[in-house]
C-alpha cells in the first residue's frame, strides 16, 4: 500500500492527476508492459510487489509529451513574489523554486547538479535542520525509459532495496518516484525522469513526513519545482565519454574490470582475484604472512575515490596528510594522462605505495601493499606486476549516475 499523503501529493504535482485503478485503454502506459519498439530491457527483473494496484492517470486522454523549445526562456514559468526562476540552458530545463531557498554551489560537486537549501529550522532535538532540493542531469539515457532508469539506479546505488514507488508525469514526461532511499540522516525521495534523451533525477531530503518541523518547507519546494519544471533540448556541446570509448580489451592474460559508478576501468593480471566485498581491490601471489589480525597477507592493489577538489593540485590535496607520509618519496607524474603524485605511506602494519590522480577535479587513489621489500621479498614481483598492469591500462570515463 502506498502512503496516502504521498499519493495525494503526487497526484497534485502531475497537474490535476487523479487516482484510478489500472484498466485497459489507460493513457498512462504501464512501465512493466512490453513496448512496440525494441528497447533496452530493465537492468533487473521487476519484483512482483512493485507492480502497482493503482496508477496515477492524467485527466486528459492525450498522453503529454515534451516539445523542444527554440527559445527556452519563452517557455519557462513566470516567477512571482514568493518564487524564483532557475534556468539551465546547458542541461535543458527551467523551474520555479521558493524564494526563501538559496542555491548552494559548494554541494554541486563539479557535475550537472543544482542544489537548493531551505532556511535553517530549529528542531525538538535542539538541532538546526534544513531541506535539500536537488536536480541532477545524469547524462544520455542510452535508450532507457524512466522506469528502466529507476530500476538500474536501484541496482547500482541501493542493491537489494525494494522501495515504495509511484508513477506519474513530471514536466510532461513519465516519471517514477521512489521513497525511503538511503541518505545521510533521514530518508530521501527521488523522481527519475527521461526527457529529450537525457536522465534526470529530482531529490528531496528529508522526504515529506520524516521531519515534521521541515514538512511545510519540503512540501512547498517539491510541489513548486515538480509542477513547474519545463524540459527542452539541452543547449550544450559537451561530449560524454563512455566505457566503450576508452576501456582496453581483456584477454587470457589480463582481465578487464569496469566500475561504472566511479567512472574507471583497468586491466589486472588473470592470476589475481577481485575481492568480492571490496570493489576495486585486486589480490594475488603467495601468502606472505598467515594468520595476522588482518588475515592472510598477499600482494594487493586497491582503487578508490578521495573527493572533489576542483581548485587544487594533487600536491595541495595531499598537503594536510604531509605529516603521515614519507615526503622524500613524493614523485609528480601522470597516470592515464592525468596529473598524479606517487608516494610511500609508512603507517599501519606495513608500508604501502600510494598514488593520487586528479581527473578534472575528482581525485582517485591507488593503494599498493605491502610495500616492504625487506620484509616480504617474495611479494615484490607480484606487486610490481599488478602496479604496472593497472597504471598502464587505467582509463577514465563519465561515471554512470
Amino acid at each position: 500500500m502506498f502512503k496516502i499523503k504521498h499519493i495525494l501529493r503526487w497526484s497534485l504535482l502531475a497537474g490535476m492527476l487523479v487516482l484510478s485503478a489500472c484498466a485497459p485503454g489507460s493513457s498512462f502506459q504501464d512501465p512493466t508492459a512490453v513496448p512496440d519498439e525494441p528497447e533496452t530491457p530493465p537492468a533487473s527483473p521487476i519484483p512482483s510487489e512493485w507492480v502497482p494496484t493503482a496508477t496515477i492517470q492524467p485527466t486528459s486522454s492525450v498522453e503529454p509529451t515534451a516539445t523542444p523549445i527554440p527559445d527556452a526562456a519563452a517557455g519557462c514559468p513566470t516567477p512571482s513574489d514568493d518564487s524564483l526562476l532557475y534556468i539551465s540552458l546547458e542541461n535543458g530545463y527551467c523551474f520555479l523554486y521558493p524564494a526563501s531557498f538559496e542555491q548552494n554551489t559548494s554541494l554541486e560537486q563539479g557535475y550537472d547538479r543544482v542544489v537548493f537549501l531551505s532556511p535553517l529550522v530549529e528542531s525538538n532535538a535542539m538541532q538546526t535542520l534544513r531541506v535539500f532540493l536537488t536536480v541532477e542531469t545524469n547524462g544520455p539515457a542510452d535508450e532507457l525509459d524512466s522506469f528502466q532508469y529507476a530500476l538500474k539506479w536501484i541496482e547500482w546505488f541501493a542493491p537489494g532495496l525494494e522501495p515504495e514507488r509511484e508513477t506519474g508525469f513530471i514536466g510532461g514526461q513519465p516519471a517514477v518516484l521512489f521513497y525511503d532511499l538511503p541518505a545521510y540522516g533521514p530518508g530521501e525521495q527521488s523522481a527519475f525522469v527521461i526527457a529529450n534523451g537525457f536522465k534526470y533525477r529530482i531529490t528531496l531530503s528529508p522526504q515529506e513526513g520524516d521531519v515534521p518541523e521541515l514538512d511545510e518547507q519540503a512540501q512547498k519546494a517539491w510541489d513548486r519545482l515538480t509542477s513547474t519544471i519545463v524540459f527542452f533540448e539541452p543547449q550544450s556541446e559537451r561530449s560524454y565519454v563512455r566505457p566503450e570509448d576508452v576501456c582496453p580489451q581483456g584477454d587470457t592474460d589480463f582481465k578487464l574490470y569496469t566500475h561504472l559508478t566511479d567512472g574507471y576501468c583497468l586491466l589486472y593480471p588473470a592470476d589475481f582475484e577481485q575481492t568480492p566485498d571490496f570493489p576495486g581491490q585486486f589480490v594475488g601471489g603467495p601468502v606472505l604472512e598467515a594468520g595476522t589480525a588482518w588475515g592472510d597477507v598477499r600482494a594487493s592493489l586497491t582503487v578508490g575515490t578521495f573527493g572533489y577538489y576542483p581548485d587544487q593540485s594533487v600536491l595541495q590535496v595531499m598537503e594536510p596528510r604531509s605529516d603521515v607520509i614519507d615526503t622524500t618519496s613524493i614523485v609528480e607524474t601522470t597516470i592515464a594522462g592525468y596529473p598524479a603524485v606517487i608516494f610511500r605511506e609508512p603507517r599501519g602494519p606495513w608500508a604501502s605505495r600510494q598514488a593520487m590522480i586528479s581527473v578534472e577535479g575528482f581525485v582517485y587513489t591507488l593503494v599498493h601493499q605491502p610495500w616492504e621489500p625487506g620484509r616480504y621479498p617474495a611479494g615484490m614481483p607480484y606487486l610490481d606486476r599488478i602496479w604496472e598492469t593497472v597504471t598502464g591500462s587505467l582509463a577514465f570515463f563519465d561515471p554512470w549516475r
